[in-house]
């Protein structure tokens, strides 16, 4: 026959007595968790927070940089069109300058010039000369250069004196130089 004896005593553990063991050895476990999970939530909303701060901060600086430079932009946009301008006015007086310079090219020595006329679509000369020959080769230069568009031989006359008047007008400059439009 065999016994089977058990030495310890068998002891009857109420319910509240095992839940008070659970919640002294193992729910202060859980509260403790539970509270680094609250302080990490914490600290990244915080962080979070101070990022948005930062970028509201970054923004404003932006805001004031871009109200500062607007005078600076509106300056600089009126002397673009200044210099725009200018260019402009160099470029038709390059081309003013090759149309003057080319008609005292070619005039001849032995006429008079009496009046030349530039403006932005002709130029009208009017001179003077003793032998209509000088007038006809000065027709037939500008004619065969073709510097302008047309040439026109508008008067042609003898006064008195034996002179011949003479007056051309000259349209359509074609030349290297190209005005610039804005």
């Amino acid at each position: 026959m065999k016994y089977a004896i058990n030495l310890f005593p068998h002891s009857k553990h109420h319910t509240i007595e095992r839940l008070k063991y659970f919640g002294t050895h193992y729910l202060r476990f859980l509260l403790v968790i539970t509270q680094l999970i609250v302080i990490c939530v914490f600290m990244y909303r915080f962080s979070i927070d101070q990022q948005i701060v930062d970028e509201k901060q970054k923004l404003s600086q932006k805001l004031a940089i871009i109200e500062a430079t607007k005078t600076l932009r509106a300056d600089l946009e009126k002397k673009q069109t200044s210099i725009k301008q200018i260019q402009m006015i160099f470029t038709m007086q390059d081309v003013w300058r090759d149309q003057v310079t080319y008609i005292r090219s070619v005039f001849p020595k032995k006429a008079t010039l009496k009046l030349l006329t530039v403006n932005e679509k002709s130029i009208q000369l009017s001179g003077s000369t003793d032998t209509r020959l000088i007038v006809q080769q000065l027709y037939q230069k500008i004619t065969n250069e073709k510097k302008f568009k047309s040439v026109k031989l508008d008067q042609f006359t003898r006064d008195v004196d034996g002179m011949y008047q003479f007056t051309i007008t000259m349209e359509g400059y074609q030349t290297a130089v190209k005005p610039t439009k804005s």
